[in-house]
């Protein structure tokens, strides 16, 4: 039975998944008997605010309903554009939405970087 991973995040990851599908990879090249990728991205995705409308929150049903044994996370930047979002109360968010992965039955939950955006100085200081 292969290892279900669950990549989940914002339209980077949305991104990701629609180049992969465009050039044929959309398992990443990794054979389908041991690993089974599932992607989820969602263009302007937060966690900072479980109720809004574009919130990773509501989506956490995926952990269970794929039986995900890994998830990745690309989360966080979209957040920090909000200037009222200090990177600690991100840091504290990103915790509890793993600790909750964690307890719909994910077995370990890796984060991704965030990365910098060109020309946004006060963005990139909060990165």
């Amino acid at each position: 039975m292969p290892l279900n991973v669950l990549i989940i995040g914002h339209s980077f990851t949305r991104r990701l998944a629609s180049w992969s599908v465009q050039n044929g990879n959309n398992n990443l090249n990794i054979a389908n008997d041991r690993v089974q990728i599932y992607w989820h991205g969602m263009g302007g995705a937060l966690i900072n605010r479980p109720k809004a409308n574009k919130s990773l929150w509501s989506e956490l049903h995926l952990i269970h309903d794929l039986e995900v044994d890994a998830t990745f996370l690309d989360i966080g930047s979209n957040d920090l554009c909000d200037s009222s979002v200090s990177p600690f109360m991100l840091a504290t968010d990103i915790i509890s939405f793993a600790m909750s992965i964690l307890q719909r039955g994910s077995k370990c939950v890796v984060l991704g970087e965030i990365l910098p955006r060109q020309g946004n100085a006060a963005y990139n200081t909060s990165v």
